[in-house]
């Protein structure tokens, strides 16, 4: 140390400095994080970090591994908001189907009609129904609201009222699904069925 005590300091405090600059250039990553370091970890662990069972992520993962749908930015790529998902919740607000594959500008009829669950509706429903939006065609399986407000009986009044209760359900589970993901809080979400 110098008689002074100050040259000392000075030197120590810029070599701090470069230390600094060099930690905020070096950041630590893991590119493949989910195939190295996540099969690794413990049920526990992985409870922990996703707030999920294994079983589940590996469910969720398979719906869109077995998916022809693959986002702009990559097969695991962020959902971009401008795009379509079309998603069916039973009464328990579990999630029983998804479809993901158009782009925003597609209207909803279109999106129904070329998925995958409108071409087995019947035979998956049986006396059972799904409950959509007026965006959706009225179908043996698909209950809709009546469209022209103006002209509704009172009996067609109630029904839509019950249908919409009803389909909250939906906006619940999509609400659950973003506390358990909060990154899903920036991805615009529209009611679609």
């Amino acid at each position: 140390m110098s008689d002074d005590g100050f040259s000392d300091f000075a030197s120590e405090e810029s070599s701090s400095d470069d230390e600094l600059e060099f930690m905020q250039d070096s950041k630590v990553k893991n590119e493949d994080y989910l195939e190295t370091t996540v099969p690794h970890y413990s049920d526990e662990t992985f409870f922990e970090h996703f707030r999920v069972s294994r079983n589940v992520a590996n469910e969720i993962s398979g719906m869109f591994q077995n998916s022809d749908y693959r986002s702009k930015s990559g097969p695991f790529g962020k959902l971009l908001s401008g795009d379509q998902m079309q998603a069916v919740c039973d009464h328990q607000r579990r999630f029983r189907d998804l479809f993901v594959g158009y782009l925003g500008s597609v209207h909803d009829s279109r999106v129904f009609r070329t998925s995958p669950l409108s071409q087995t509706l019947e035979q998956n429903c049986g006396t059972y129904f799904i409950l959509g939006n007026n965006r959706y065609p009225l179908q043996k399986n698909l209950l809709t609201p009546y469209k022209d407000r103006a002209t509704l009986t009172e009996q067609e009044i109630n029904y839509n009222i019950k249908l919409s209760k009803n389909r909250c359900i939906i906006e619940n589970s999509f609400g659950m699904l973003k506390q358990k993901f909060r990154q899903l809080n920036h991805i615009k979400l529209r009611e679609i069925l």
